[in-house]
């Protein structure tokens, strides 16, 4: 039981890795020399560190704003921002709520099908120990 939900989660994590990669190469291909205003987003915090200016200036840029939407960290002061200065706006908000629900949806789907797999195993062996049946 535990190598299938073993195999399940690397499952799980290949695709969230190859759907990362695809949505930060769009990213990259379409933001890239695009400005970011970082007075904007950096609300009281230092950024002097982070060389990419939460923008898609290489694609190791964009792989961390992909991270950053996968952790809900803070992506919708970057997308407001890339909307300030991109062209059409549109195609902005589509990226970036499209990542967020495609990245996060195999995920969410997965998770809750580990845990009632393991909810129904427990119950199955807690009924089994308890005599309530048979096997």
């Amino acid at each position: 039981m535990i190598s299938y939900l073993f195999k399940i989660i690397v499952d799980l994590f290949v695709v969230v890795m190859v759907l990362q990669y695809f949505f930060a190469q769009v990213g990259y291909e379409s933001f890239v020399g695009t400005e970011l205003d970082l007075t904007i987003l950096i609300s009281g915090r230092d950024a002097s560190g982070y060389n990419c200016g939460f923008g898609f200036d290489s694609f190791v840029c964009s792989i961390l704003i992909q991270l950053q939407i996968f952790s809900t960290n803070d992506w919708p002061a970057i997308m407001e921002n890339l909307a300030l200065d991109y062209e059409p706006k549109f195609f902005v908000y589509t990226y970036f709520i499209g990542c967020f629900i495609i990245i996060n949806m195999p995920l969410y789907a997965n998770l809750s099908f580990v845990g009632s797999t393991a909810f129904f195993t427990a119950t199955t062996l807690a009924m089994t120990v308890a005599g309530l049946m048979t096997s």
